[in-house]
């Protein structure tokens, strides 16, 4: 590393949108751009066609796009990147934000030219061939970083790393994301009714024909000012209006796509309860945005999402098979203004007290000094 203060950080990325509400590609956006106003030289080899932000010290590289597979950018970022250096480019960290997509081909380049290798592992699911690659590419790295203490305990355990090497680097929540007033031609579209809130992709994960159950579950106790909006899209979209229909609920169970970073804050401020019963989580996104517009949230009780939301304090937290006990936090949170207004102050202070990206960023800077 040079020994000036100036550090140069390349980071290929499949998507940085400023519109993107694909928690990887937020999580990147925001800390590149954090790290860019500690200082860091930041070089974006991108797909061209992909959107980006003007961000003072961030350096736009446009690359080919994939045909087929994610797993080609292996190779075409590995191309971009070594061109970079062939030209005489400082490189100081090489970041790589997807350990399937971009880490085995990252990580040989960092090899051969000496330069430190940062892999990104957001969280671990079940898929036999990024599994495969991540047995291969984590240990292999000089750091690891991931979104959650939970997170950073199991991939030290699967995968044997040594543990001095694995950091949780906390993602925060936008400086958008405040209380404030309720858009007015939301609150005429939804009227007087009550509003519970999901927002985040329409994938199996997301635990989301589950949701729709419980939401059945606290219609049927004749709540009948309930609405369900769902902000998202994914493959499942289809099969989640298909079931609305079945229960008959189709006029209270709003699908409303996906909606613009502007757009979704208007929904945190509309709703009175976020609701999230994802079953795996590297860190929770979309609850720590509600949080920080002040909302109480029920989420599930499982992998990243007790870091998030402090059980008791700043919503609940339930069990993502149980429909019942999940339709019984929900319900008091309904029938108590005074503990959701508590519940949504505590969530704030929470949010800005350990979930920053400022802070994260500084941090980030402090270990890319020391790696060697």
């Amino acid at each position: 590393m040079h020994s000036d203060q100036t550090l140069t950080l390349c980071s290929p990325e499949i998507g940085i949108d400023p519109e993107s509400d694909l928690g990887g590609a937020v999580y990147d956006r925001e800390i590149l751009k954090a790290l860019a106003g500690l200082g860091v030289r930041v070089l974006i080899p991108l797909p061209r066609g992909e959107r980006f932000e003007s961000v003072a010290n961030w350096e736009i590289v446009p690359t080919p796009r994939h045909r087929w597979k994610y797993y080609e950018y292996n190779l075409i970022f590995r191309r971009s990147v070594a061109r970079l250096i062939a030209e005489g480019r400082t490189i100081d960290i090489l970041r790589a934000h997807s350990v399937a997509s971009t880490g085995p081909g990252l990580l040989g380049l960092a090899r051969r030219h000496s330069i430190p290798c940062h892999v990104h592992c957001h969280h671990w699911e079940r898929h036999a061939i990024r599994n495969l690659i991540e047995r291969w590419t984590l240990p292999r790295c000089d750091l690891v970083t991931t979104d959650s203490e939970h997170s950073r305990c199991f991939l030290i355990e699967r995968y044997g790393l040594r543990s001095e090497r694995v950091v949780a680097a906390y993602p925060g929540a936008g400086a958008s994301f405040t209380p404030g007033p309720v858009d007015p031609d939301l609150r005429a579209r939804y009227g007087r009714k009550r509003v519970l809130l999901f927002v985040g992709a329409l994938v199996a994960r997301k635990n989301l024909l589950f949701l729709l159950r419980v939401f059945g579950r606290l219609r049927a106790q004749g709540r009948n000012d309930l609405v369900l909006i769902m902000a998202g899209s994914g493959p499942l979209e289809q099969s989640l209006r298909n079931e609305a229909a079945r229960m008959g609920l189709s006029s209270a169970i709003q699908l409303v796509g996906r909606v613009s970073e502007r757009d979704k804050i208007g929904y945190y401020r509309l709703c009175d309860v976020f609701v999230f019963p994802s079953l795996v989580e590297g860190f929770g996104m979309a609850p720590a945005e509600a949080m920080a517009v002040g909302k109480p949230v029920v989420a599930a009780n499982t992998s990243s999402l007790p870091e998030v939301v402090e059980d008791g304090v700043t919503g609940f937290l339930a069990d993502p098979t149980d429909e019942q006990a999940f339709a019984d936090k929900i319900a008091c949170l309904l029938d108590s203004p005074d503990r959701r207004e508590n519940m949504g102050r505590a969530g704030r202070r929470r949010i800005a007290e350990r979930f920053d990206w400022n802070r994260t960023a500084e941090r980030m800077l402090g270990i890319y000094r020391r790696l060697k």
